[in-house]
């Protein structure tokens, strides 16, 4: 009885990473005027201050803006957490325009997405966060919106959406975090994509059938 349960938790493990095993290397990519250029940090290139496999990391300056810490990250390891644009901390002392994208490919098959965005806002800002699917598979392509959260002006706010992504083929994800200015002013947030839990139950569950059946067939 124990191998049953035991080889049916790597049935499960096995289904729920296999959305994500295809993944290639996230990227980071930020504009400063409306998206008419781009400066890009990929997965352990010019710029990424992260060591780590499939995260990236920028600290410095853009325009206006001094990024403190700027991370995403692209989790391999499972499906649960897919994609994390976190520990954002953006301030300006004089107004503009800040656009941070963070975009991955591989994924397919993940059915119900659930966007969590979570943060503070304070002074002359007006703030939004957004999920594309790049159904061409492309990094930073965003031909189908997930949701879009925001504006957030002030304050401290908690968020959210749930959207089906495609459920066939293979396909990209890509978050937008964009910040106007202004005047002085401070943003501070985590923006992740997630398959809410009840769904990673049910994929469980599937694989323990699955197996169960299989024992009842060769007994």
């Amino acid at each position: 009885m124990k191998s049953v349960f035991a080889i049916g938790a790597v049935a499960a493990a096995v289904l729920l990473g296999a959305a994500s095993s295809a993944l290639a290397s996230p990227s980071l990519s930020f504009s400063i005027d409306g998206g008419a250029n781009w400066t890009t940090v990929p997965d352990g290139g010019a710029g990424d201050a992260n060591a780590l496999p499939h995260a990236v990391t920028f600290v410095g300056s853009l325009g206006n803006f001094v990024l403190n810490v700027t991370t995403g990250t692209g989790n391999l390891f499972s499906p649960i957490n897919l994609m994390d644009l976190n520990s954002i901390n953006a301030s300006t002392t004089a107004g503009g325009s800040l656009i941070i994208r963070f975009s991955d490919t591989g994924f397919s098959d993940l059915g119900n997405i659930w966007g969590q965005w979570g943060g503070t806002v304070s002074g002359s800002a007006s703030v939004t966060a957004s999920a594309y699917v790049g159904t061409s598979n492309t990094l930073f392509e965003q031909s189908v919106l997930l949701g879009t959260l925001g504006p957030v002006t002030s304050g401290s706010f908690s968020n959210n959406f749930s959207q089906l992504a495609p459920l066939s083929g293979t396909y990209s994800l890509t978050q937008v975090i964009t910040i106007t200015a202004t005047g002085p002013s401070n943003y501070s947030g985590d923006f992740e994509l997630v398959i809410p839990e009840p769904g990673t139950l049910a994929l469980a569950g599937i694989a323990l059938l699955g197996l169960g059946a299989l024992r009842r067939r060769s007994t």
